[in-house]
């Protein structure tokens, strides 16, 4: 992924707070920057010993339906329009993922975002933009180092 300042799409996955035990709902937000996308292939990652159980086939962000296998935490979609040009997303999630938190989860800060993979795709023709992603942080507890204060 390339820094911030230079990616042509920026992910945003928010930061969370969550107690061990619990659920948390976390909503991926794009902004391309005005940039139309034709489609998506990712693989999330997430920080043990939490769980991505869940990742919502609705991508609100292109109105369109997702196809998610959870066992490689993978997602991708097409977003083109009835005439089949690509879309520019809305500011709605464009990914909602659900995690587990376990009970049994030590307080620290965990990590949530891309895995091995983030393509996004500008036309058919398989041409990509640059992105990246900020955020992506689950607050546990009361961590001694707390990067969110």
């Amino acid at each position: 992924m390339q820094p911030v300042a230079n990616a042509d799409v920026i992910f945003d996955f928010g930061n969370y707070e969550a107690k061990a035990g619990e659920e948390v709902q976390v909503d991926v937000t794009v902004d391309s920057k005005n940039k139309a996308i034709s489609a998506m292939d990712v693989v999330f990652a997430i920080d043990s010993p939490l769980t991505i159980d869940e990742i919502d086939k609705e991508s609100l962000a292109f109105k369109t339906t997702a196809m998610t296998n959870i066992a490689i935490l993978g997602a991708n979609f097409k977003s083109l329009d009835d005439k089949g040009e690509p879309l520019v997303p809305t500011k709605d999630p464009v990914f909602t993922l659900y995690v587990t938190v376990p009970a049994t989860t030590p307080d620290g800060v965990y990590n949530v975002g891309f895995g091995n993979k983030c393509e996004v795709h500008k036309s058919n023709d398989g041409s990509k933009y640059s992105s990246t992603a900020i955020n992506g942080k689950i607050k546990v507890g009361n961590p001694v180092d707390d990067p969110l204060e």
